[in-house]
């Protein structure tokens, strides 16, 4: 009965941290690894806001010709409308310098994503190298039998 107890204690703590620092802002991460030479994107004291509320605190980074990106973090954070203003498509305040090279292309796949036919022919059709383009799936944590599905 003790650690039945326990368990219930440990998951009303859990719970209970959820409420903390409901109103903290986290900072955006971004992770890449650089294997060349050669801005692409520059973001100095970027910042994307509603009506006066920071989505996030100012970012500053750079990302050079074939670096491999991951944005992290929690639901609501701005990771979305950070590509949505990098795309040139965010409709709410942008301050900060950004710069992008001339010829960028930016390939997105939306949260509610939906495409009919085969992993490899979305490749095909959108000239992604579809070996790379499953690699990066699969570090995304898609488990391999999806892959297969048409």
């Amino acid at each position: 009965m003790n650690n039945i107890k326990k368990g219930i204690d440990h998951k009303i703590k859990d719970k209970e941290n959820l409420l903390n620092d409901v109103e903290f802002i986290d900072d955006l991460s971004l992770n890449f690894n650089s294997t060349r030479k050669g801005k692409i994107l520059k973001l100095q004291d970027f910042c994307l806001s509603y009506d006066n509320d920071n989505l996030f605190k100012p970012v500053s980074f750079e990302i050079e010709k074939n670096d491999c990106i991951a944005l992290m973090g929690e639901n609501g954070i701005g990771k979305i409308s950070l590509i949505k203003a990098i795309l040139e498509k965010f409709q709410g305040n942008i301050s900060g310098k950004f710069k992008k090279c001339k010829k960028l292309k930016i390939s997105v796949v939306n949260q509610e994503f939906s495409y009919s036919g085969s992993l490899k022919e979305f490749a095909e059709k959108n000239k992604i190298d579809f070996n790379i383009f499953l690699n990066n799936l699969h570090k995304l944590g898609m488990k391999r039998s999806f892959f297969d599905k048409k």
